[in-house]
C-alpha cells in the first residue's frame, strides 16, 4: 500500500508502508524490527495494551525499537508491563511531515520480566534455588548447566506461585552446578539471566 498525498498542489508523493518483521522479547523488553522505506528517515511506531483503551507513540530514526521495562513514562510513550501483551504497527514520516499509511498487519506479542536468580545452598547430593517472582507468570523452568553439559539444559518446572527448586537429579558431591530461570505464562517464555547463580557441591 502506498500513501496519496492531496496537500500538494502540483505533484504527487507516495511512501510505502513499512512492513513490520518481528516482535520478540529481549531481555527486559520487547524488540520490534521492520523494513526500510527508500527516502525516510523517520518512522512512528505505534503501541497498544490489549484490553486497555488508547494508543501510545513514539518516533525513532531506526528500523527496530526496543520497548524495555525501564523506559520512561512520557504520556505519549512507556514502558512495558509484566505479564501483558502488546500490539504494535509503524508508519513511516518523511521531512515535511508527510505519513504512510499504518501497516495493517498488527505485530502482538506478551511481555513477561526475566526472573532475578536470588539465593543458592547445596548438600553433597542437592543443590536448592531460588529467584524472585515475576509479575504474570504462572509457570518457572529452571535450568541447569555442569561439567557433564555444554549448555542450559531444563531440570524442572514449577508453578507460578513457587519461587525455589531443589534439584537432586544426579547432583555429587565436590562439582559445581549453575542455574538460572525463566518466567512464563500460556507457553510464552521470558528471556533468563544468562550469568544465573553457580555453587561447589560439599564433600563431605
Amino acid at each position: 500500500d502506498y500513501f496519496k498525498d492531496n496537500r500538494i498542489s502540483n505533484e504527487i508523493t507516495y511512501y510505502k508502508t513499512p512492513e513490520l518483521i518481528s516482535v520478540s522479547m529481549e531481555g527486559n523488553g520487547l524488540r520490534v524490527k521492520w523494513a526500510p522505506v527508500d527516502g525516510i528517515s523517520t518512522y512512528r511506531v505505534y503501541r497498544k495494551t490489549v484490553g486497555v483503551e488508547g494508543t501510545k507513540f513514539i518516533d525513532v530514526s531506526d528500523v527496530t525499537l526496543y520497548n524495555s521495562n525501564s523506559d520512561p513514562d512520557t504520556g505519549d510513550w512507556g514502558p512495558v508491563e509484566s505479564g501483558k501483551t502488546y500490539t504494535y504497527t509503524v508508519r513511516c514520516i518523511d521531512a515535511s511531515g508527510i505519513v504512510s499509511e499504518y501497516e495493517s498487519n498488527l505485530l502482538r506479542h506478551l511481555y513477561l520480566d526475566v526472573p532475578a536468580p536470588a539465593t543458592i545452598s547445596a548438600t553433597s547430593n542437592s543443590v536448592t534455588f531460588t529467584w524472585n517472582a515475576v509479575v504474570g507468570a504462572d509457570a518457572y523452568k529452571i535450568y541447569r548447566k555442569d561439567v557433564d553439559h555444554e549448555g542450559w539444559f531444563l531440570v524442572g518446572t514449577v508453578g507460578g506461585n513457587i519461587v525455589d527448586y531443589k534439584d537432586t537429579n544426579d547432583i555429587r558431591e565436590g562439582q559445581e552446578y549453575n542455574y538460572t530461570v525463566r518466567a512464563s505464562k500460556e507457553g510464552v517464555d521470558s528471556d533468563f539471566d544468562v550469568t544465573g547463580l553457580s555453587i561447589l557441591t560439599p564433600t563431605p
